[in-house]
């Protein structure tokens, strides 16, 4: 029997350089792009929890409006 992991469905609409990008970035190393994005899903929500966990909510609000630019 295969293993079957236990996930859900994530649906992204991405630009396509980025797509072609993040394409040739998980053929280089040999990764699905699954496990690419789980994997980068984890490094960001784990470095915005110590980021989180040190500053106020002002601070927070500012953080995340300077990644989205």
């Amino acid at each position: 029997p295969t293993y079957k992991k236990d996930g859900r469905y994530l649906n992204l609409y991405l630009d396509r350089a980025l797509h072609e990008e993040f394409e040739q970035f998980c053929e280089s190393l040999g990764q699905t792009k699954t496990v690419a994005a789980e994997r980068a899903f984890r490094m960001y929500m784990d470095k915005l929890i110590i980021v989180v966990s040190g500053i106020g909510s002002i601070a927070l609000v500012i953080f995340l409006i300077a990644q989205i630019g």
